[in-house]
């Protein structure tokens, strides 16, 4: 019965990542040091960077990357909230 339920959760985990694999979402792309200096803020930005990320993709942004000017802008802006 052991054998029978762990075959079971195998084939159900690789049905589920196969199924995530298969789907792609469009999310808009930004290193985290958009211009690459890798100075403070820039250094420890990496989870600002992921927020701007899903955020433009939640407000319907076009584009594959996000322009240099407005990742710099909303990473800093999301450094600041987080760090002051």
């Amino acid at each position: 019965m052991k054998v029978l339920s762990f075959l079971f959760i195998c084939a159900l985990s690789f049905v589920f990542a196969e199924t995530l694999l298969a789907e792609s979402l469009p999310i808009p792309f930004t290193p985290q040091a958009p211009y690459g200096v890798w100075t403070q803020p820039w250094q420890d930005a990496c989870e600002e960077a992921a927020i701007v990320m899903v955020d433009h993709f939640y407000r319907g942004y076009a584009s594959r990357t996000i322009p240099k000017p407005d990742a710099a802008e909303a990473i800093r802006e999301a450094y600041n909230v987080k760090h002051n």
